[in-house]
């Protein structure tokens, strides 16, 4: 089980992560850096051990509503996070794109993101 959910925050990680252009081609060269990618790789590691902490609890089978209250720690931790990343994307990556006119790209992008952000 433990593998399971690494590969679960691997592939959240990898769903919000800043460089998207190999996908949408928006915002090449462009990062996520200093406090922002500080903070978010830090939520990003509590959101593992809350992870990590419902899985020990339902190996134990601990009270239900003990773990519900656990994934919603996770949970809460990963829509942070989710929106630390947006607004660094927009800020950095769409800005960019926005200057060099990949107005195509950029509506396309966005109706993708904003797919994932309901």
């Amino acid at each position: 089980m433990e593998k399971l959910f690494e590969k679960y925050l691997t592939n959240l990680a990898n769903t919000f992560m800043i460089n998207l252009s190999p996908v949408w081609g928006v915002g090449e060269g462009e990062t996520m850096q200093g406090s922002g990618k500080e903070d978010t790789m830090r939520r990003l590691k509590t959101a593992g051990g809350h992870l990590k902490a419902v899985e020990r609890m339902v190996d134990e089978d601990k009270y239900c509503a003990d773990i519900l209250l656990q994934l919603q720690a996770v949970i809460a931790s990963l829509e942070k996070v989710n929106g630390i990343i947006l607004e660094n994307h927009l800020e950095t990556c769409l800005r960019a794109a926005i200057r060099r006119g990949e107005d195509e790209e950029i509506v396309k992008e966005l109706k993708t993101l904003l797919k994932f952000n309901k």
